[in-house]
């Protein structure tokens, strides 16, 4: 994993997934409805907004965890049941838990994602944040749960 956080380097990527995602739809390797494709722009603007501050917000409780005086760690699995979504929905959840600092995706099926978390107690946090999460990620691919 690289230690770089400049802010050329942040759209050095972003400019590479774009450039990704491009290349794929042009080889026809991604199917995307054409009369959508643009729909959801300010969707993937907010999501990549609100994720960037997710990830600023968990770096600095996953600082403050590291200095804390008392060194205890608690880390352990968490069980999140995924409310109703896409495939790529449910993959695009799972990467925005792993990008969080202090979690880690580590197994995915239809209905439940299992994440190691730095501190079981923050299981609650991370069940509510998740159904914002992935109500997030609905919009993003352009997703309506019926349920």
């Amino acid at each position: 994993m690289s230690s770089e956080y400049s802010f050329g380097f942040l759209i050095f990527a972003i400019i590479a997934s774009w450039s990704t995602i491009l290349i794929c739809t042009s080889f026809d390797l991604i199917k995307i409805n054409r009369d959508i494709k643009y729909k959801h722009i300010k969707h993937i603007f907010l999501y990549y907004v609100w994720v960037v501050k997710s990830v600023f917000l968990a770096s600095i409780d996953v600082v403050r965890r590291i200095w804390s005086v008392s060194g205890s760690s608690n880390s352990g699995f968490c069980t999140i049941r995924i409310p109703k979504t896409t495939t790529i929905g449910m993959v695009a959840f799972a990467n925005s838990v792993t990008l969080t600092p202090g979690t880690i995706s580590v197994y995915l099926d239809g209905e439940t994602l299992i994440v190691h978390t730095l501190d079981t107690s923050l299981e609650k946090v991370l069940v509510k944040d998740s159904v914002v999460m992935i109500r997030r990620v609905n919009k993003l691919i352009g997703y309506k749960a019926n349920d």
